[in-house]
């Protein structure tokens, strides 16, 4: 059953004596918080509290109304690099005006962001160039979505980037320690009607995607094969890196807290 009770099995005289209900597909962990669904291998799917896991960050996230978002597209890259590196991608913004010149640093400031945390989560506000348009304006009449990329760090393997007019997210997995794939989702705030408005959000896609698939993914595996060369053992982080120290920091704390139970 959809719940994944056995309903029967064939050849039912070799199954004489089986308990159906010790033999269904094994529980997993599920809950939503803000509008997202949470999958947990680990928790205990009678205990599991998605809104306890997201902590702090789920207030704020509720506020997008993200349960009625439509899902316009999904695609899927898979690359020679691990998975962490794929993360990192979107940890920082002093990259964008070397690596992306001509794609998004027309839109997007480099090295200017601002930096929160809840728990293992954390928050990156990025500027637009359109920010320096709200100097001037009252604090009353300022407006963060219209002038701001802001992105989410949902541990363990998510981003939550909250765009001006819609939502991308990336779920990543590891597939060994040189490769890693990502689940890439367009979600428009009502589904589209019209030729033209699925056109629209294709674009956007589009963009999304040729950047980090010609751009920062091209220079992540460069950087993959360097790491297996053996030449360099560590990465320093900048201070301008908030949201990798923090990262890397809680997941070095997630698995030393697993290898001590």
């Amino acid at each position: 059953r959809l719940d994944g009770r056995l309903v029967a099995a064939t050849h039912r005289a070799g199954f004489a004596g089986m308990d159906k209900a010790d033999n269904g597909l094994s529980p997993v962990a599920c809950g939503e918080a803000a509008g997202i669904v949470f999958v947990s291998l680990e928790h205990d799917p009678a205990t599991f509290d998605a809104g306890a896991w997201l902590g702090g960050a789920a207030s704020e996230l509720t506020s997008f109304g993200l349960e009625h978002y439509h899902r316009t597209e999904v695609r899927t890259s898979d690359r020679a690099m691990n998975w962490k590196l794929m993360f990192d991608t979107f940890g920082e913004v002093y990259h964008v005006e070397h690596l992306h010149r001509t794609t998004i640093h027309p839109l997007i400031q480099s090295n200017n962001c601002a930096f929160d945390s809840w728990g293992p989560h954390a928050r990156l506000g990025i500027a637009r160039w359109a920010m320096n348009d709200q100097i001037d304006r009252p604090r009353e009449e300022r407006e963060l979505l219209s002038a701001a990329t802001v992105l989410y760090y949902l541990l363990p393997n998510t981003l939550l980037i909250q765009q001006v007019d819609h939502v991308e997210l990336y779920q990543i997995f590891p597939d060994g320690p040189g490769r890693s794939s990502a689940v890439i989702s367009l979600y428009a705030p009502e589904e589209p009607a019209t030729d033209k408005a699925r056109e629209y959000w294709k674009r956007n896609l589009d963009l999304l995607v040729k950047v980090t698939e010609t751009e920062d993914f091209v220079m992540c595996e460069q950087i993959q094969r360097s790491f297996a060369s053996g030449a360099q053992e560590a990465i320093q982080f900048g201070r301008n890196e908030p949201a990798l120290i923090h990262y890397h920091a809680t997941l070095d704390r997630l698995l030393a807290e697993r290898q001590d139970t």
